[in-house]
């Protein structure tokens, strides 16, 4: 794999990928006018050298050859710098990350700046990696080169409570050869570095450096062996992570059960099929109950006839909700600790009962920060349809219908990164503020939006959601959003 760097453009080779980070200025308005089939990259609104920025910062020459990424930052397997700033934001003195607190934990370093843009939007996700893996031994820390005030400012605006260490000397940007923000770093337990990623692929790089299933498969394997152990927090926190997992992507419970140590039979007959979903709950319930011969049996019986392309995505909600029902207690946890987008995600994915929501609903501070929020949710809605109905049907997807409306319609999608196979230079996946949207996850995207809009729309105004119309809504609302983009755009 080879990174490039071009001032803000950044592009990864991996086979049949080129993920590319541009600043938004940037013309991906020509990659829409002719049926989102190539980009053409500028340089053009490239930001200038700036005498502030830290060590490597300084766009590079147009005409020299971008250095490869093992010459501009720190390898896989470097023992990683100390992380020894002035002082810290976000953290009391005494509970500040050192050197010594930071052995053996798994800690991923964000390198920000307050003017920039795609770190303003990748903050949400960096909060909530924080948020899921602290719990699970992860540590997260942003490093600043800026004064305590405005980061501290910067932060409580985006409502982020991990760790801002301030480097105002730039020696540990320049000890982890930063040249670009944001730049993010995942360090293992040994002390050195596992991953050069971002906030929209380093959920992967966090998983794996915890020694947790990175994929469908192996995140189901985690939550069965959390039943067996009668763990019901790591089964809850397994079951939540397969929610990412299965959203869009139908999962494979042949290889699964195989993994797992199920054997098909050899004897050239046809296996009966398996409903997969209903095979999953009996063999939570083997493993539960401690009963080896029943789960071999169903493991042996899913390797032969289960599903190569199962949807779990209602089985996984239904689960959630049935084994983990939400409580009062629950919801005014979660409300004394503002983590108000933790609410809104779990009134929608385990649907707690009338009574357990009496108390949030009535909580001033959530209706002002879901009267806020709900609009972003929307446009983000919007703009996923953008991307799912103009950029990510390379050859079945609409067309705008003029390049003025191609201009307009890039600006209004306003996306920093995107992902293009190199062989077709078709463009596979587009980045929505920290989120990559590939085309069997746009729509997931679409309508957990629309519903995060609806319910926050609820809660603004002091009443609980209607979850039993939150699905129907949704659909009528992107039945409404996709006509208005008709309309405005061409199709």
């Amino acid at each position: 794999m080879v990174a490039r760097e071009f001032g803000y453009l950044q592009v990864v080779r991996s086979g049949r990928e080129v993920h590319v980070r541009i600043p938004l200025s940037c013309a991906l308005a020509a990659l829409l006018g002719g049926l989102g089939a190539r980009a053409e990259f500028a340089r053009a609104d490239e930001p200038k050298s700036d005498p502030k920025a830290p060590p490597g910062m300084d766009a590079p020459d147009p005409e020299a050859e971008p250095p490869t990424r093992h010459k501009r930052g720190l390898e896989v397997g470097t023992v990683a710098p100390p992380l020894e700033v002035a002082g810290w934001v976000n953290v009391a003195d005494d509970a500040a990350p050192t050197t010594a607190s930071l052995k053996g934990k798994v800690v991923l370093v964000e390198f920000w700046e307050t003017r920039c843009g795609p770190c303003m939007h990748e903050m949400p996700k960096i909060e909530a990696l924080h948020e899921r893996y602290g719990p699970m031994g992860l540590v997260v820390v942003g490093i600043c080169w800026e004064g305590a005030a405005l980061v501290e400012r910067c932060a409580k605006e985006h409502e982020a409570t991990y760790p801002m260490g301030i480097d105002p000397s730039k020696s540990v940007l320049g000890a982890y050869l930063v040249e670009s923000f944001p730049s993010t770093y995942v360090i293992g337990r040994d002390g050195k570095i596992a991953a050069f990623t971002s906030a929209s692929h380093g959920q992967d790089d966090v998983e794996r450096a915890l020694g947790l299933g990175v994929d469908a498969v192996g995140t189901l394997a985690d939550y069965l062996d959390a039943v067996a152990r009668k763990d019901a927090k790591a089964a809850r926190f397994h079951l939540e992570r397969l929610g990412d997992k299965v959203t869009g992507a139908p999962v494979d419970l042949k290889a699964f059960a195989t993994k797992a140590g199920g054997v098909a039979p050899t004897d050239g007959k046809a296996a009966p099929k398996v409903d997969g979903a209903k095979a999953l709950g009996d063999l939570a319930r083997a493993r539960a109950a401690g009963d080896v011969a029943r789960t071999k049996a169903l493991l042996d019986a899913l390797a032969a006839g289960g599903p190569e392309k199962q949807d779990l995505a209602a089985w996984q909600r239904d689960t959630l909700a049935r084994d983990f029902p939400v409580t009062a207690k629950e919801l005014a946890d979660l409300l004394a600790a503002k983590r108000y987008e933790a609410i809104v995600g779990t009134i929608l994915d385990r649907r707690p009962p009338a009574g357990a929501l009496d108390g949030v609903v009535k909580s001033e501070e959530l209706q002002t920060w879901c009267a806020k929020q709900a609009a972003t949710a929307r446009r983000l809605g919007r703009r996923g349809l953008l991307a799912e109905l103009y950029v990510l049907r390379v050859g079945k997807g609409w067309t705008p219908k003029s390049q003025e409306s191609s201009n307009e319609l890039f600006q209004e999608l306003s996306s920093s990164a995107w992902v293009e196979n190199v062989k077709t230079k078709a463009i596979e996946g587009i980045d929505l503020e920290g989120t990559m949207l590939y085309a069997n996850t746009a729509g997931a995207f679409v309508d957990r939006s629309h519903a995060r809009a609806l319910a926050m729309e609820s809660l603004a105004a002091g009443k609980r959601p209607d979850l039993a119309k939150v699905v129907a809504d949704a659909a009528r609302l992107r039945k409404q959003t996709t006509d208005a983009l008709k309309t405005k755009y061409g199709s």
